[in-house]
């Protein structure tokens, strides 16, 4: 079983979601604050000069993005988990194209789930 992008998305999502974070301090210090405590302890961009102000709003685009992604991913996982909870195949039935949309969307481990719902509920 190969792994997928999709398998571990939550994880990079926060990653790249820490970095952007890292990055719009670090520069919002530089450019807006001027906190001497992180100046005199080397986390600065002084020297990246006037793409301080790219690396600002990069930090802003980063943060911003992949906070979105990752609240969309873990509303795709709170809505896959609510109708999996059904209780009666006619629900199940009703909802199987989302389920089926967001197990492709969240990865393997959300298809192995519906696919052994589906044996449950006995649908092809």
């Amino acid at each position: 079983m190969a792994l997928r992008f999709k398998d571990f998305q939550t994880y990079i999502y926060i990653i790249l979601m820490a970095i952007g974070l890292a990055l719009f301090v670090i520069s919002s210090n530089d450019l807006i604050f001027g906190n001497k405590a992180l100046i005199n302890n080397g986390i600065t961009f002084k020297s990246a000069g006037p793409w301080n102000y790219w690396i600002f709003t990069l930090g802003i685009i980063m943060t911003g993005l992949f906070v979105y992604l990752y609240a969309k991913t873990m509303s795709d996982v709170s809505k896959f988990r609510r109708l999996m909870e059904s209780d009666s195949k006619y629900s199940f039935m009703k909802n199987m194209k989302e389920l089926e949309a967001i197990s492709q969307r969240l990865g393997t481990t959300y298809k192995e789930r519906l696919t052994a719902a589906k044996e449950r509920w006995k649908i092809k």
